[in-house]
């Protein structure tokens, strides 16, 4: 939910023992909500835009993309 979510600011780069994590369209991982492995922004810059802790776990939305652990 919003009231969870931090905003921030940040590039990152997709590391290659991360390229086979899924990001998905809401902070949580479920299948129907799956958009693929991050391998496909391998080399390009990610902006971060905010962060939320679900269930113990750390969640950041990327820019133009998504949700990832």
């Amino acid at each position: 939910t919003p009231s969870m979510e931090k905003t921030i600011t940040g590039t990152r780069y997709v590391l290659p023992s991360k390229q086979t994590v899924h990001y998905y369209g809401l902070p949580v991982e479920d299948s129907a909500i799956d958009r693929g492995p991050l391998s496909k922004f391998n080399g390009q810059a990610l902006t971060l835009q905010r962060e939320a802790t679900i269930e113990g776990q750390l969640w950041y939305r990327v820019k133009d993309l998504g949700w990832v652990k």
